[in-house]
């Protein structure tokens, strides 16, 4: 629950600190970031979650010790969960 609870705390604070945050034109960070949720989304949907799904979940990938797999997992399910936050 402890785990939950922080793992909620940090999505909170991205949200807040993208949300005070001002680009260089003095624009919402924000507005900025999600200006772009059409092309975001389809490759979000159609291209980032379900190669995250095969590379987290195919046994033979998942139980592997390569490094480059472990790391391309991970950058696919930070890449996938930062896209979802900006829209």
């Amino acid at each position: 629950m402890v785990t939950q609870m922080m793992y909620l705390g940090l999505f909170f604070t991205f949200g807040v600190l993208l949300f005070l945050r001002r680009d260089f034109r003095g624009v919402n960070l924000v507005d900025t970031l999600g200006r772009y949720w059409l092309i975001l989304l389809p490759v979000t949907i159609i291209l980032v979650l379900p190669a995250g799904l095969v590379v987290s979940f195919v046994p033979e990938l998942a139980s592997s010790t390569v490094r480059l797999w472990w790391f391309l997992k991970n950058s696919l399910q930070i890449l996938y969960a930062f896209y979802s936050c900006v829209f």
